[in-house]
């Protein structure tokens, strides 16, 4: 079982840690949605050893959404729809039994595109604003920093995403450009840069398979709930 808690060139232990995952960001979907969900230390690992448990009760070696709502020639094969509901409505419990917070924003990125354009004032949309993928992780982003201020929590956070997905060099460009460049010494120090870092508790950032850490599949479970099994 993996502990999520990362040391980041010899700084302390994160004391908690932010999972963070995507859904409509496919060519075609209508609406693009970030979630994010928030374990401390303690319950992280609680929740990893109860996931794990019900995966391993239910004979399954790990929860993909795609194939819980599309099950023919999965691991879900032979499973009626009733029994994948239950399925999955255990894990969100799961999720809410330990999680200390939970956030989701979306966007239509037509919507975004047709509002922003492509041209402002002669420089683009990307050169000002970004896309409609990164200005929607800056929104998600601010929950996990709203989330430590709100509860006065002020450890350190690690904040992980999946690995492999269609936006992992944006993700990354905007965490080495907004948080991290003043801890990793490459750059003169900039204020905004710091303050950035101090409000979301950044530590340290991480890509990682899903199959790796439990804590990162309550997203596809709860940013896809409400698709029915077929």
């Amino acid at each position: 079982m993996l502990d999520p808690i990362l040391v980041d060139k010899g700084s302390l232990l994160a004391l908690a840690s932010v999972y963070i995952d995507e859904s409509g960001t496919h060519a075609g979907s209508s609406i693009m949605t970030i979630g994010g969900v928030v374990f401390k230390r303690r319950k992280a690992r609680d929740f990893s050893r109860e996931w794990s448990a019900y995966l391993r009760a239910k004979g399954v070696p790990y929860f993909h959404m795609t194939d819980v709502t599309h099950p023919q020639g999965t691991i879900y094969n032979g499973w009626t729809a009733d029994k994948l509901v239950k399925f999955e409505k255990k894990l969100i419990a799961l999720v809410g039994k330990n999680a200390d917070y939970g956030f989701a924003v979306s966007i239509s990125e037509s919507e975004f595109n047709a509002e922003y354009g492509d041209v402002l004032g002669g420089w683009s949309r990307e050169d000002i604003m970004g896309s409609a993928y990164t200005y929607l992780l800056r929104h998600a982003l601010s929950k996990g920093a709203a989330w430590a201020e709100e509860s006065g929590f002020s450890g350190d956070i690690s904040y992980f995403f999946e690995a492999g997905h269609l936006n992992q060099h944006k993700a990354s460009e905007i965490i080495s450009t907004s948080m991290r460049q003043q801890r990793s010494g490459l750059r003169e120090k900039l204020p905004a840069v710091e303050a950035n870092r101090i409000r979301h508790k950044y530590v340290s950032h991480t890509f990682m398979d899903k199959k790796c850490a439990p804590p990162c599949r309550p997203l596809t479970c709860l940013l896809g709930f409400g698709e029915t099994p077929s």
